[in-house]
């Protein structure tokens, strides 16, 4: 036990040296993080399972701080609406979070994540730092953790419902954008490693956070991922689905498309009829597609063909430019040269296309921003883009369900509150739980190197206890722990176990 537990003592905390040392390590530094002592063997129970990414071994030993999902309602269609949810201590960080925002100070960002690795939003925001420093991997890798954090997170019976495609997150909360954020920021990321199948997988599992909305707009993404993943047959079925298109109708780079679809599985006649469709509805896609393929001369019947407004021109420039070289083979080329020559009628201007349903203004500059296109930036209304005041929410929905404060009016009050006595006495009490516990089910041999999950399931059955039961106390201790350091109490873990008092020593704080 004396790897785990030991007295707690009460001791002043600001510790300048070690804080300069890791300002010093910059963003180093935060990847990684606080290990505590003794944290290692407990905390590595955690990195065996998650739903979304494996764990790290050089990943800080520490808690999610206080994240945690609630099921909101149970629908009568079957699907089951989630949300996650920031405990009393996670939204003091958050609060902390919006002061290092608001001082526009990145050391002091970093700082916060050093003490708070699995901080959702600092990660997010440190791996934009990185991002920006051009340390790709560090970035990537604070993804990869707050991707992590999210997994270990959730409701016991979330996995089960996303794997039925039932679980639902409503957009409107700030818990959950953050996820929305964390999930697209890794799908550019797995783009640029080329991994398209993984970022097709992804994307999908957001897409069905939310399939009636689609706030990020993924139905202008998802095809391009699923030709690029070697997956046509399931940008078939997402075009073809009857529930969504009734929620989308067909947008141009989805028509488009599933005619390389049809043409990548061998069907050239289903090939054929979708492309004649998609351009027969959106002359003006054909048009930029043939310029951009250095097709000469331009096939006449959609020659001259533009957008006919800034909306039609965000839909062509979002879609031609990256899709261009899934079209540029011959096959591609000369299925598209054929098709755009087949019609003997003249083409309107595609100005109201019947396929093409409007997008909510701010989900479309939503997807932009994110994009990160200058070119379309300048496309969007002023009184959008005027809106977008933050890299960390970007463009949040007029409606947001707001949980708590985190002004940083709020911020400032709380980071300067004293010590709260009563607090301090019930987290004692929940530590000590915690030590009974772990006693019980002989947690030092669990712990040993040699134990596999066989052995750890039997174990915990013979303690009656179980895997579910072995996370909450896990959780619920590091919780405490990190909880004291921020009260100014640090659980010292190199004492034997007899030791069970509490010393106050002198030179406290208290």
């Amino acid at each position: 036990m004396k790897k785990l537990f030991g007295r707690a003592t009460l001791q002043n905390t600001e510790d300048e040296g070690r804080n300069r040392r890791g300002q010093q390590g910059g963003i180093a530094a935060a990847i990684a993080g606080r290990n505590g002592p003794g944290a290692r063997n407990l905390a590595s129970l955690g990195l065996r399972r998650n739903i979304f990414i494996q764990g790290k071994e050089e990943w800080p030993r520490a808690t999610s701080g206080g994240l945690g999902m609630e099921i909101v309602e149970k629908r009568a269609d079957g699907s089951v609406e989630y949300k996650f949810v920031h405990n009393r201590m996670y939204q003091d960080v958050q609060r902390q979070f919006q002061l290092c925002v608001a001082s526009m100070d990145p050391e002091r960002m970093v700082q916060l994540l050093h003490h708070n690795p699995y901080h959702i939003s600092t990660l997010l925001q440190v791996s934009e730092i990185a991002k920006q420093q051009r340390e790709g991997a560090a970035a990537a890798d604070m993804l990869e953790r707050a991707l992590f954090t999210f997994g270990r997170s959730v409701h016991s019976t979330f996995a089960a419902n996303m794997a039925a495609g039932k679980a639902r997150l409503d957009f409107r909360r700030p818990e959950n954008r953050e996820f929305w954020l964390a999930v697209w920021r890794y799908i550019a990321t797995l783009g640029v490693r080329a991994t398209w199948r993984t970022s097709f997988e992804w994307a999908k599992l957001l897409l069905s956070m939310d399939p009636e909305q689609d706030p990020y707009c993924l139905r202008l993404l998802i095809d391009q991922l699923a030709l690029r993943g070697r997956e046509p047959e399931a940008l078939i079925n997402l075009v073809e689905a009857d529930y969504l298109q009734r929620q989308w109708k067909v947008p141009p780079n989805l028509a488009f498309s599933v005619a390389l679809a049809y043409d990548r599985i061998k069907e050239p006649q289903k090939a054929r009829s979708a492309l004649r469709n998609a351009v027969k509805e959106y002359p003006w896609i054909a048009a930029r597609l043939c310029k951009e393929l250095d097709i000469s001369p331009i096939p006449k019947p959609v020659w001259a063909k533009e957008p006919n407004n800034d909306y039609q021109e965000v839909l062509c420039q979002l879609y031609v430019p990256k899709a261009k070289d899934l079209w540029n083979t011959t096959e591609g080329t000369t299925l598209l040269v054929e098709i755009c020559y087949s019609f003997e009628e003249e083409l309107g201007a595609g100005e109201d296309p019947y396929w093409l349903a409007q997008i909510p203004e701010n989900d479309l500059a939503r997807h932009v921003i994110l994009s990160d296109n200058q070119a379309l930036l300048s496309l969007l209304e002023v009184r959008v883009k005027s809106r977008y005041t933050s890299v960390s929410d970007p463009l949040p929905p007029d409606d947001s369900i707001e949980s708590y404060d985190t002004s940083t009016a709020t911020a400032a009050a709380f980071s300067g509150r004293p010590r709260n006595a009563a607090l301090l006495q019930e987290l004692l009490a929940d530590l000590e739980m915690c030590r009974d516990y772990f006693e019980r089910i002989g947690i030092d041999r669990l712990t040993q190197q040699d134990v596999n999950d066989e052995d750890l399931l039997r174990a915990l059955e013979e303690a009656n206890s179980s895997l579910e039961e072995l996370r909450s106390y896990t959780e619920r201790f590091q919780l405490v722990q990190e909880r004291l350091h921020v009260e100014g109490v640090q659980v010292v873990l190199n004492e034997p176990p007899e030791v069970r008092g509490i010393d106050t020593g002198s030179d406290t704080d208290e």
